[in-house]
């Protein structure tokens, strides 16, 4: 009898360790999502006070930009995807929101300025927003349909990606010409 009370106790724990423990394993890029996945409506707080659910924009690609002002990479990716994507697309049904990862408002705002960033900006604050997608560093574009299904994910900043994210967006556009060539000056 007490032997099958101990067994029945280290079944119990176990299982309890093997069920409720398990940590999210992310990709060799950080990400916890693939293209295809589909995410989950959820609100963000916009650098100037307001907020707005994902469900609330109108548009029919969205792409969240996460940055932080002391990342390099995002300081260098910021301008293309402003004279890329951002200023040729912003009136096609293309709405891009930069995410900062846990900063104040005011540090987000002075590099808003300084970056030279014209797209809406929401604040990660506690950075459970990057948490839905990804572990690890910034610099990050998930783009997503008007179902809110990941079409396309980046890491970094590389030219060749870049250009793969801008053609997916085209494409989810509708857009058959080349408006979103990559720029000779990277």
């Amino acid at each position: 009898m007490r032997l099958t009370f101990i067994a029945l106790i280290v079944l119990i724990v176990l299982t309890s360790a093997l069920t409720c423990g398990q940590d999210i394993v992310p990709d060799a890029r950080g990400y916890i999502v693939k293209a295809g996945d589909k995410v989950t409506d959820f609100e963000l707080k916009f650098l100037d006070g307001s907020t707005k659910k994902l469900s609330e924009l109108d548009a029919d690609v969205i792409v969240l930009n996460f940055f932080a002002s002391w990342c390099g990479v995002c300081r260098k990716e910021i301008p293309h995807l402003e004279k890329e994507i951002w200023q040729p697309l912003k009136d096609r049904r293309l709405i891009i929101i930069g995410v900062d990862y846990k900063e104040k408002p005011e540090i987000v705002e002075k590099a808003k300025k300084e970056i030279g960033m014209t797209y809406p900006i929401a604040l990660d604050s506690d950075g459970k927003i990057f948490e839905k997608f990804a572990r690890g560093g910034v610099t990050r574009n998930i783009v997503l349909d008007k179902n809110f299904n990941i079409i396309f994910l980046t890491r970094l900043f590389k030219p060749e990606e870049f250009q793969q994210m801008k053609e997916a967006i085209r494409h989810k556009l509708g857009i058959k010409d080349n408006k979103l060539k990559t720029s000779q000056k990277e």
